[in-house]
């Protein structure tokens, strides 16, 4: 007779108390085809003892049957199976080839078409032809789905104290910065304490993930960087050496800190803060773009080549009407000079260093958690009675509102003004570069870099020029400052 196997291993089949099954995905893959290789083999020597000719095996590895999701083999099986290509099925036990009821129905309806028998090596055979055939199976079924959410119970319940406990989590692939023991990749490590730095320094995420891109470095999956990969790890809480469960950070990890703690609530407050979302998420190809300002509208000037690529670039107002068009180089040239001289002048960075040495960073936190717990009491506030439903979500805002002032406030703290960045490495005192020094690193700076320092310190208005005039006017032009040094 013809006869076919179904052999399948998935995570769940693994027992989480033994370390030698925890590990990275790869690891996990290699075990579960050994773990395949086991179960065909073992029928194939059910398959002799009945003299059936194995025609195919079919197998999923490392795929959940409980989980629900697609299993390729599986499904090739069941068409299979209805045309009926073959009379009898072999599988190691039931439960490697169903554990929803959902896809009992479906293989008991292939069966009774294809008039196909099911044998096992572990949980005798199956014949879904008779309805005591179909109710076994439905209640083999029913057991098989109890020991899959008993075995998720215990899987939460492990990994719950596990992060209580601060203990690195194996599972899965590891994160960038560290291996999988949750010991510092130093390369890694590196790059991330300086992308921390660049982008409160006024770095785009875009400008981090090109250049990570152009180092050769990738993700841990071997793919290159975008802002969306960049933005997740910088967000990761394990690089500050906090364990999360469940999305939730429930206290102090095991494991070595890649950003200091208070350095990363700052650094997640400044990326999520939706005022900074274009300057954090984008990088300026020219210095003026969206940062002008047109001086009919005051809507943003944008460069644009209204006249063809091949022709020099011109700021424009899009705004119905196009109020404003001036020369992009010009513009630049004469925003860029001012904005130097400022700051060569009155000495880079004397009042542009953050307030950081009067910050009190244990206080925020310890106010910062005091604030949670309390959001965290609002439950059983509202279980004894004391508050209603709109008296808790009112507390609640208040709460997160606070919450989220705290964050921006360390977000504040730990930015550094762009004009700085600029101007001045790590160690060093802006006081002692003399202006040749401070002109090259000007001119150096990306154009992006340029405009977040012309940013904070001014805005730039262009005003109409007279009908008819084709001079750069720079009296059309009006800074009008708002950082001092």
């Amino acid at each position: 007779m013809r006869s076919v196997i179904y052999a399948r291993i998935s995570e769940e089949s693994r027992d989480d108390d033994d370390p030698t099954e925890a590990g990275v995905k790869s690891e996990a893959g290699v075990k579960s085809e050994v773990g395949v290789k086991r179960q065909v083999t073992s029928c194939r020597e059910l398959a002799v003892r009945h003299s059936l000719e194995v025609v195919e095996v079919y197998s999923d590895n490392d795929i959940s049957a409980y989980s629900g999701r697609n299993r390729p083999d599986f499904e090739k099986l069941i068409k299979a199976m209805a045309r009926g290509e073959f009379s009898v099925l072999v599988v190691w036990h039931i439960d490697r080839l169903y554990r929803s009821m959902g896809d009992l129905e479906r293989i008991i309806n292939a069966a009774e078409a294809g008039r196909v028998q099911i044998m096992t090596v572990n949980s005798g055979h199956l014949d879904l032809s008779t309805s005591s055939g179909k109710m076994i199976a439905r209640i083999l079924g029913s057991v098989a789905r109890q020991e899959s959410e008993h075995h998720a119970e215990r899987r939460r319940a492990a990994n719950k104290e596990r992060a209580l406990a601060g203990a690195w989590r194996r599972e899965g692939s590891r994160p960038f910065g560290y291996d999988k023991n949750g010991v510092p990749v130093k390369a890694e490590a590196m790059l991330i304490r300086q992308a921390a730095t660049d982008i409160l320094s006024g770095k785009s995420v875009h400008a981090v993930a090109r250049e990570w891109n152009q180092s050769g470095v990738t993700t841990v999956r071997g793919v290159r960087w975008t802002n969306l990969h960049v933005r997740r790890v910088l967000t990761n809480a394990r690089i500050a050496g906090l364990s999360v469960y469940q999305g939730e950070i429930v206290g102090p990890g095991q494991w070595e800190a890649i950003l200091d703690d208070s350095l990363w609530r700052g650094l997640c407050a400044f990326l999520s803060d939706p005022s900074r979302r274009n300057s954090v998420a984008f990088e300026r190809k020219y210095v003026g773009s969206g940062l002008y300002k047109c001086g009919v509208c005051m809507a943003p000037l944008y460069a644009a080549h209204p006249h063809g690529r091949d022709r020099s670039m011109t700021y424009v107002c899009k705004q119905p009407g196009s109020h404003i068009g001036r020369n992009g180089a010009a513009l630049d040239e004469y925003v860029e000079a001012t904005a130097f001289a400022h700051l060569a002048d009155m000495g880079v960075g004397r009042d542009l260093q953050n307030a950081e040495d009067n910050v009190d960073f244990e206080d925020l936190r310890t106010h910062r958690e005091a604030l949670k717990e309390t959001k965290g009491q609002l439950a059983t506030l509202l279980r004894k009675g004391i508050l209603d439903v709109a008296g808790v979500e009112r507390e609640s805002r208040i709460l997160t509102a606070q919450i989220a002032e705290i964050d921006n406030e360390l977000a504040d703290s730990m930015t550094v003004h762009p004009a700085v960045a600029i101007f001045t490495a790590e160690g060093e005192d802006p006081a002692d570069l003399d202006i040749e020094t401070l002109l090259q690193r000007w001119k150096a700076a990306s154009p992006d870099g340029r405009a977040k320092a012309i940013g904070a310190l001014m805005d730039v208005v262009v005003h109409r020029s007279p009908q008819g005039s084709r001079i750069f006017d720079p009296n059309l032009i009006e800074i009008r400052w708002h950082t001092r040094l």
